[in-house]
């Protein structure tokens, strides 16, 4: 089983009495960020999820040195890549990177209410 899909079977399994719009919407930006994380930052990479209803909290952390945009891309039609940041903004209520000395978290929040 690949990272994204282990993400996603740990968000399930954690997070399964979240409303399930919104769990569905959390699995597909849980999916984005861990590609991201593996793609693009260094091991090791965490996932941390935290529900406070209606709040559904997800963070995921690389080590690598890489900042993120502050805003999603805008990928030309033709690109294969560059559009998983707009995804997560388009279904979350919020996300954002915070950098740190070893790495960053990305994360987002989804209001399930």
């Amino acid at each position: 089983m690949n990272a994204p899909a282990l993400a996603r079977e740990h968000l399930r399994t954690w997070a399964g009495h979240v409303p399930e719009a919104a769990l569905d919407d959390a699995l597909i930006a849980t999916s984005e960020l861990v590609t991201n994380a593996v793609t693009h930052g260094r091991p090791t990479v965490e996932l941390r999820v935290n529900f406070d209803p209606p709040h559904l909290k997800v963070a995921v952390y690389d080590d690598g040195p890489a900042a993120l945009p502050a805003e999603p891309l805008h990928p030309s039609p033709r690109s294969d890549h560059g559009r998983g940041l707009g995804i997560v903004d388009a279904i979350t209520t919020s996300w954002g990177v915070t950098p740190d000395r070893r790495g960053k978290t990305v994360w987002f929040r989804i209001d399930s209410a």
